[in-house]
């Protein structure tokens, strides 16, 4: 067990011995139940903290589970960075986040070259009362990944904003499936995807904005664009929109298709070498997929690793 400044990060065995009474059963057990856990944590954050330096979460074992818990009014920074040392062909990562009412939670994932080969993850993210969510993720790398990611708004006024990035290449597979669930009122959800594709690289993605019957007054955006750099990668994306209450705003949208040939020849016209305007073209592709509240160190991560994959 250990506690710092008021985050305690204990195995569940023990969180339970110690706090039966927070012990909250979620929709866990629905996935990857066939797994049995190497690692099990909580990290429990406790009301009203401010944690200023970001958590890193870590982790040298390939089967993983971690609940963290963030109390009233306390807010946190998590950098995902967990599976980058796990050297084993498979690995299973599944991570529940409860905020509770007035929290606040930043959280980023990375994923790049790896050691391993196979990744199955899920991630889910319950917000209730005036909570608010900032998610962002880069996926890169060699390895091929199944993903789910769900943003279940329990309360009312509670505020996601998610975003990701995709560079895939090889004969790399991204297989992702997002659930922003509305189940409070006057909640509002924002989700950005894009990808870019080349090689043999394959994108898959599913989306589902689903709003209750109680959810009046919700507003949900969701979007998901994808550009294909070669002739044999491929990007399938599908949206689907469950609206039982009349009194909100929903948007989703999509795309696969190339890069403006119009663009290319203008740029190559005016003295831009080909591979210098493809990258240009790319970049402004994917900047409003990276978000504004990532912090200096995840800037500077997500701005190398890019330039590193536009340069292969």
């Amino acid at each position: 067990m250990m506690e710092i400044n008021d985050v305690m990060i204990c195995n569940r065995s023990d969180f339970v011995a110690l706090y039966p009474e927070k012990l909250i059963t979620m929709r866990t057990n629905e996935h990857m139940s066939d797994v049995t856990w190497d690692c099990d944590r909580v990290m429990h954050v406790s009301r009203g903290t401010r944690v200023v330096t970001p958590i890193q979460l870590q982790a040298s074992v390939n089967t993983q589970r971690i609940t963290i818990i963030v109390e009233e009014d306390a807010h946190i920074t998590i950098h995902d960075m967990s599976l980058a040392s796990v050297n084993a062909e498979h690995v299973n990562c599944l991570v529940e986040v409860i905020v509770h009412d007035y929290a606040q939670v930043t959280f980023v994932t990375l994923r790049d070259q790896s050691t391993f080969v196979n990744e199955r993850s899920h991630l889910s993210f319950h917000l209730n009362n005036n909570s608010m969510l900032h998610y962002a993720s880069l996926l890169t790398g060699n390895h091929s990944m199944r993903s789910s990611l769900e943003v279940i708004m329990h309360g009312e006024h509670a505020q996601a904003d998610v975003n990701g990035v995709w560079l895939l290449d090889g004969n790399r597979v991204i297989d992702m499936t997002t659930l922003q669930q509305h189940a409070g009122a006057h909640n509002t959800s924002k989700l950005r995807i894009k990808s870019a594709v080349r090689d043999h690289a394959r994108s898959i993605y599913r989306g589902t904005v689903h709003v209750a019957v109680d959810a009046c007054g919700t507003s949900a955006a969701q979007e998901n664009k994808n550009i294909l750099l070669s002739e044999h990668a491929s990007a399938c994306s599908i949206p689907n929109l469950e609206a039982l209450n009349n009194d909100i705003y929903c948007a989703h949208g999509t795309a696969v298709g190339q890069l403006d040939a119009e663009q290319l020849l203008y740029m190559q016209a005016r003295g831009i070498a080909y591979k210098q305007a493809q990258r240009m073209l790319l970049q402004g592709f994917l900047a409003d997929a990276i978000p504004q509240f990532l912090d200096e160190v995840m800037r500077t991560a997500y701005t190398a690793r890019i330039a590193q994959w536009l340069d292969r």
